[in-house]
């Protein structure tokens, strides 16, 4: 709509909204809200402009579908850089915001991290669905499914208004139309720290309208909620593999113990001996010397 407002559809779009007694609210099934149906507005503006899509739905064309193609790197050089996108869609950027920072795309897509994961590290993730990418920091040491992880969540900074952090400015379309804090609402990854699995991650997002003859009001058109938590089988796999990587990394630590204890033993007995020895030489020796 602004779009709209800013070019010369305004006036077409106007008009066309009078000839069709578009209003404010309208009637739809739950299946045309989410994957789509054929608008009479969208249409015809269709027609003047094909990159606007004659249908309209939530998740239109997205049931099924990839949101593109991503290349990433595989971590062989430095596994601090594992599943970290390089480019996608074909481009190593974005270009909706309106600041080359807010439009960096950072970090991997959230499905994995790279392994040996601290608790001081600051994680960003990509997310096609907010068209944008954000930062997770530590959060507290938790357990799921009997994995031992570490959950990690963004801090408040992330997504306060520009009073808060000036950063988000950027994320402002168009440049300077701001709103209050809080617009995005995520929890993110519980991690596994040595493997960088995700063995759980919630997402929750609420879509927005803003009413402009209502100061600051904005009606709610929907809220999704995407939990991820990992299957009995897989969380059974990833224990084994995590048993089996502790044991191999404690192997040097045993061997170590065990040689500091043998050499310890050793130096017992040497003393031992050593005071058996001169034990069985003072008694040997006569009592009365002869010259």
């Amino acid at each position: 709509m602004e779009w709209a407002k800013s070019t010369s559809l305004r006036l077409p779009t106007e008009i066309l909204l009078i000839l069709y007694q578009e209003n404010l609210f309208m009637t739809h099934t739950v299946h045309e809200l989410l994957w789509g149906y054929k608008d009479k507005l969208l249409s015809t503006l269709h027609v003047l402009h094909p990159e606007i899509d004659s249908e309209f739905g939530l998740f239109n064309k997205m049931n099924g579908t990839d949101d593109g193609e991503y290349v990433v790197l595989s971590g062989k050089m430095n596994y601090l850089n594992f599943s970290k996108i390089v480019e996608w869609r074909g481009k190593e950027s974005l270009n909706w915001w309106t600041t080359e920072s807010c439009n960096m795309i950072n970090g991997t897509d959230g499905s994995a991290f790279h392994p040996l994961i601290s608790t001081d590290e600051t994680i960003y993730v990509f997310s096609s669905d907010f068209c944008r990418s954000l930062y997770v920091t530590f959060d507290s040491f938790v357990s799921v499914s009997g994995i031992p992880a570490y959950r990690f969540v963004p801090p408040e900074k992330v997504f306060a208004n520009t009073s808060v952090n000036p950063d988000n400015a950027g994320f402002c379309v168009p440049a300077g139309n701001c709103h209050g804090s809080g617009v995005l609402n995520v929890s993110f990854p519980f991690l596994s720290q040595l493997t960088g699995i995700v063995v759980q991650a919630a997402k929750r997002m609420q879509i927005n309208v803003l009413v402009r003859k209502l100061d600051g009001f904005m009606v709610a058109c929907l809220t999704s909620y995407l939990n991820v938590l990992i299957d009995e089988a897989s969380a059974k796999k990833l224990k084994s593999v995590l048993f089996e990587a502790t044991v191999v990394t404690s192997i040097p630590f045993i061997i170590m113990a065990l040689g500091i204890i043998l050499g310890i033993c050793f130096i017992l007995t040497f003393l031992l001996c050593h005071f058996v020895f001169q034990s069985s030489e003072e008694e040997r020796a006569p009592l009365i010397r002869t010259s």
